[in-house]
C-alpha cells in the first residue's frame, strides 16, 4: 500500500517522536510488561537518528503515552517520518522494531512524505531514562546519501553553531563591505556551520556570481508599480482562462482527490498554477542559488534571503533536485507553484511517490503541494474566497481596509449591495471592503480566504487576480468595475517622493522605495482622512502632486498652537494607554503623531496631523489601558 501523497502536520515539542500514519483497527495501548521492550526500540532509534535542529533542546523521552495504538505493518510503517523538536528529517534512513499491540514492525527507512494524520508512539514510566540518553548534540547524524548525486555519504557538521536562525542573522554585518567573492566565501562557511555538507556547497556555488538582472527586477515589482488593471489585464489573459479550464478537464480525477481530501476547490489550484508559472510552461531559467545569493548580497531583505539560500542548500542535501537544474525566478522562486525555498521543504509533497518533491516537472507533486501549503495556512472549507461589490453613494472610504471587517448582514444595512444589485447573501460571514482602483474603481468583500492567499503572496493585486481567475474558471463572468478616469501608473521616482513627504507630514509610509505596498497605502490613507478628501489610499498624479506642494509649503512642520506642557500631557496620556511615543519631552516629532494617529484610528475618529486639547481632554478621560 502506497503512502505518498497523503498530508502530515507537525507539532513543535521538545521530545523523541516516532510518527506514523493511522492505519488499521484500533488495539489495546502498551501494557507495562511491553515498556522494556519499547525501551529498547526508542533507544536504538534514537542512537541512529540526526541531531536536533538549532535552539531544539530535548533530552529525554515522552513520558505520557495514548490510551490507544493502532496496528500497523511492514507496509503502513515504512514510510514513517521521525521528528526531533517538531523538525522533520523526511531523508534519515535508520532502522528498529516497533511494537505496538500484538504487531512487532522493523522500520527500514523513511520517505520524504507527508501524512494526513499521524499517530505518535509514546511510552509510559520512562522518567529514568534521562541519564542514559546523550545530549542531541552529541548524537552522530547517520551518513545522507542524496538522490541523483554520487553514492559518496558525507554526514552534515552540527547545526548548534548555525549563525542563520529563524528570527534573524547578525543584522549588525554589512555585506557590502566586503566585495562579492570575499562574500561567498563567509558563506559557504556559515553554510557548513549550518551542516551543509562540502560536496554540496562546492556544486552550488559553482560560477555564483552577483546578477544585475534580478536586482532591478527588485527594485521594480510589477504588484508594486503597475495600477490594478494594468496588473490584471497582463496576467489574467483570455488565453490564460481558456488553457486553465483545460487543464481542469485533463486532471479531473487528481483535482477531484485533491479537492475531497484538502477541501480546497480545483479552480483555486488551477488558478494559482496558471499565474505562477502558465500551467507550467513559465517556470523560470535564472539559477537559484545565484539569485538568492545576489539578494542576499544586496541587503534590502538580507534576512529573509539568507535563510531562503539555506534553505535552496537544504533542498539540494536531501537530493530533491540537482544543482545544475535548480531553476527558477529572479528572486529564488521554484517551480511550477514558484515556490520559495523554506516552503517548498515545510509544504511539498512527494504525491507520485517516487521520493522527491519535484514541483518543476511532476503535476501530481505541484497540484498536491499547493493543496497541503493552502489546507496547512489556514484554508476555510466551503468559504468563497471574495466577490465583486457595488458601493452605496456616500460610503466612507476609509471603511475600505482590510482591518475593517463585517459581516454580510452588516454589510448590507449599510447598502453595499453585489456588483449586479442583488443583495449579499445573508450570512455571518465576516469580510472586508477593498478598493484596488480607488473610490472610483471596482470594489470587493473579500473573507477569510483571501488572506490566505495574500499568505502566498502578501500583494493585494495578486491575490484578487486569484480569485478572479478562479471565477472565470468556473465560468463566471468578467469583472462589472471598470478603471477610474485618467488611470496610470507613477514612475519609481513619484512614488519615491510621495513616501517622502507623507513621511515629513507625519504620515509614516516607510523607507522611500517607490513600491507602493500596505504600509504606504496606509499612510495615505490616513493623510486623505485628515485632510477631508475620500480616503481610499490609492495614489494619483494629483494626489502625489498635492502632497509635494504641501510638503514644500513646509505644512508638515510643527504648528500646533500648544505649549511644551501640553505635548508632555499628550505624549504621557498616550504612553498610558500603550502607545510607543519614546520619552515625554514636549515636542511633538515623528513618534509622538505616529502615536496619535494610532489612537485616532483606534477609536475611529478623524486623523489630523496636529493635536488639539480637545484630544488631550479626550485621552486624560481614558481610562488606564
Amino acid at each position: 500500500m502506497s503512502l505518498s501523497g497523503t498530508r502530515f502536520r507537525s507539532e513543535r515539542s521538545p521530545r523523541w517522536n516516532i510518527s506514523v500514519p493511522e492505519h488499521g483497527p484500533l488495539h489495546p495501548s502498551l501494557t507495562p510488561a511491553r515498556t522494556g521492550f519499547s525501551l529498547l526500540c526508542v533507544l536504538l532509534v534514537a542512537t541512529t537518528l540526526p541531531s536536533a535542529a538549532p535552539n531544539d533542546e530535548v533530552s529525554g523521552l515522552v513520558h505520557s503515552a495514548p490510551d490507544r495504538c493502532r496496528s500497523l505493518d511492514e507496509s503502513s510503517i515504512r514510510g514513517a517520518r521521525v521528528l526531533i523538536g517538531g523538525h522533520d528529517y523526511g531523508r534519515t534512513r535508520f532502522a528498529a522494531e516497533l511494537g505496538c499491540g500484538k504487531h512487532r514492525v522493523r522500520v527500514e527507512k523513511t520517505g520524504y512524505l507527508s501524512f494526513k494524520r499521524t499517530l505518535r508512539l509514546k511510552l509510559k514510566g520512562l522518567e529514568s531514562v534521562h541519564p542514559i540518553l546523550r545530549p542531541l548534540e552529541q548524537v552522530e547524524p547517520p551518513a545522507r546519501i542524496p538522490i541523483d548525486q554520487p553514492k559518496v555519504a558525507h554526514a552534515p557538521g552540527p547545526t548548534v553553531g548555525c549563525p542563520i536562525t529563524v528570527d534573524k542573522m547578525h543584522p549588525e554585518e554589512d555585506s557590502k563591505a566586503a566585495s562579492f567573492p570575499q562574500w561567498l566565501e563567509g558563506n559557504k562557511t556559515q553554510a557548513e556551520q549550518c551542516g551543509i555538507s562540502p560536496t554540496i556547497i562546492a556544486a552550488a556555488f559553482r560560477d555564483v556570481r552577483p546578477l544585475g538582472r534580478v536586482v532591478k527586477h527588485d527594485r521594480k515589482q510589477a504588484e508594486y508599480s503597475k495600477t490594478f488593471f494594468e496588473y490584471l489585464n497582463n496576467r489574467v489573459s483570455s488565453s490564460l482562462v481558456s488553457k486553465g479550464r483545460a487543464r481542469i478537464k485533463q486532471h479531473r480525477a487528481l483535482l477531484a482527490k485533491l479537492e475531497d481530501k484538502y477541501e480546497v476547490p480545483a479552480e483555486i489550484l488551477v488558478a494559482l498554477w496558471g499565474l505562477e508559472s502558465d500551467y507550467g510552461a513559465a517556470t523560470g531559467n535564472t539559477p537559484v542559488v545565484a539569485a538568492l545569493s545576489t539578494l542576499v548580497y544586496d541587503g534590502r531583505r538580507r534576512d529573509f534571503y539568507q535563510r531562503e539560500l539555506l534553505s535552496a542548500l537544504r533542498i539540494l542535501e536531501q537530493g530533491h533536485i540537482k544543482p545544475d537544474r535548480m531553476l527558477g525566478s529572479w528572486a529564488g522562486a521554484m517551480g511550477q507553484l514558484q515556490f520559495m525555498p523554506s516552503t517548498y521543504l515545510k509544504w511539498g509533497v512527494d504525491a507520485d511517490g517516487d521520493e522527491r518533491v519535484d514541483i518543476w516537472r511532476s503535476v501530481p507533486d505541484t497540484l498536491e503541494s499547493a493543496a497541503n501549503y493552502l489546507a496547512g495556512i489556514g484554508w476555510q472549507p466551503g468559504q468563497p474566497w471574495g466577490v465583486e461589490v457595488r458601493l452605496p453613494a456616500g460610503f466612507d472610504a476609509y471603511q475600505a481596509r482590510l482591518s475593517w471587517k463585517q459581516s454580510n448582514d452588516a454589510w448590507n444595512t449599510l447598502k453595499v449591495r453585489l456588483a449586479d444589485g442583488q443583495s449579499l447573501p445573508v450570512s455571518d460571514t465576516v469580510g472586508s471592503i477593498i478598493l484596488p482602483a480607488g473610490i472610483r474603481g471596482p470594489a470587493f468583500l473579500v473573507y477569510a480566504n483571501f488572506q490566505v492567499i495574500t499568505q502566498w503572496n502578501r500583494s493585494l493585486f495578486y491575490a484578487l487576480s486569484v480569485g478572479h481567475l478562479s471565477d472565470r474558471l468556473a465560468g463566471k463572468e468578467g469583472l462589472v468595475g471598470k478603471p477610474p478616469p485618467g488611470d496610470s501608473s507613477l514612475r519609481i521616482s513619484v512614488v519615491k517622493a510621495m513616501q517622502a513627504d507623507l513621511k515629513a507630514l507625519g504620515f509614516d509610509a516607510g523607507k522611500p522605495d517607490g513600491m507602493v505596498g500596505r504600509r504606504t497605502r496606509q499612510a495615505l490613507r490616513d493623510y486623505q482622512k485628515s485632510r477631508g478628501i475620500p480616503a481610499d489610499a490609492y495614489p494619483t498624479p494629483k494626489l502625489a502632486a498635492r502632497l509635494r506642494k504641501e510638503a514644500a509649503a513646509g505644512s508638515g512642520k510643527v504648528q500646533t498652537g500648544l505649549g511644551r506642557q501640553d505635548i508632555q500631557r499628550l505624549q504621557k496620556h498616550l504612553k498610558r494607554l500603550g502607545y510607543q511615543v519614546g520619552k515625554p519631552d514636549g515636542i511633538m516629532g515623528a513618534n509622538t503623531r505616529k502615536a496619535m494617529h494610532a489612537y485616532l484610528r483606534d477609536h475611529d475618529l478623524p486623523l489630523v496631523n496636529e493635536p488639539t486639547r480637545e484630544i488631550i481632554q479626550r485621552l486624560a478621560r481614558e481610562p488606564d489601558a
